[in-house]
């Protein structure tokens, strides 16, 4: 009997130590953590008909012109299909020595309307390398006392604001980011249409005009480059 009680006591005893030290074991627990990744798409526009305002600085130099000078202007385009549009432009020198003028200073402005022939580039045609021409007009302005301070003959008429028809052509390059903004560029050759209805003598030194005294003459007979670089907005 007391045999059977020690095994006994035995046996509850291991019981007691095993359940405990199940009581004592951690509960391994897996915890799954989802991670969720959110993609942003970024479409951009559509530009494939579009509206281009630019404002360019640059400037005025060769054939009528006895030196460069600064212009400054803009122009408004549209373009479909990225393409083909019409434009205008409006350009400003305002200190451009015009030969037929005897050096003096003048502002000399246009103002054009002009069909635009594009070749869209890149994605969402970005770059747009481009020519265009038209016809418009140019405007001379000139001091009148100066005018008249080289102009030595009494019967000189002068006229120091002038308008003619013009036409100008020109070709360049539009260029854009992702967004809206880019950049404009472009070389333009302009020129007076039409042929003079005044007689230009010089006078008795023989190195000035007198009789070129109408602007209208100037304007009908030169002609010039321009070149210009400047931002563009489209949408």
């Amino acid at each position: 009997m007391r045999v059977d009680r020690v095994l006994a006591c035995a046996v509850t005893l291991l019981t007691f130590v095993a359940a405990t030290a199940a009581a004592q074991d951690p509960v391994e627990q897996t915890t799954t953590t989802t991670t969720t990744t959110t993609t942003t798409m970024v479409t951009e526009v559509d530009y494939d008909n579009s509206w281009i305002l630019s404002g360019f600085v640059g400037s005025s130099f060769g054939v009528s012109a006895q030196q460069a000078s600064v212009n400054f202007g803009g122009s408004l385009s549209y373009l479909h299909n990225g393409a083909f549009g019409m434009e205008v432009l409006a350009g400003f020198s305002p200190s451009l020595r015009l030969n037929r003028l005897g050096g003096l200073e003048s502002d000399v402005n246009s103002y054009m309307a002009n069909v635009i022939a594009a070749i869209p580039l890149g994605d969402v045609s970005r770059v747009h390398p481009f020519i265009s021409g038209g016809i418009g007009a140019m405007t001379l302005s000139l001091d009148e006392n100066a005018a008249l301070g080289i102009t030595r003959s009494g019967n000189a008429v002068f006229d120091p604001d002038q308008t003619q028809f013009a036409g100008n052509i020109g070709v360049g390059l539009m260029a854009f980011g992702p967004g809206h903004w880019g950049i404009r560029a472009d070389v333009r050759y302009f020129s007076g249409l039409g042929s003079s209805g005044s007689s230009v003598t010089t006078d008795t030194d023989g190195d000035l005009p007198v009789a070129y005294g109408l602007a209208e003459d100037a304007l009908r007979k030169s002609s010039f480059w321009r070149a210009n670089v400047g931002v563009a907005l489209r949408w």
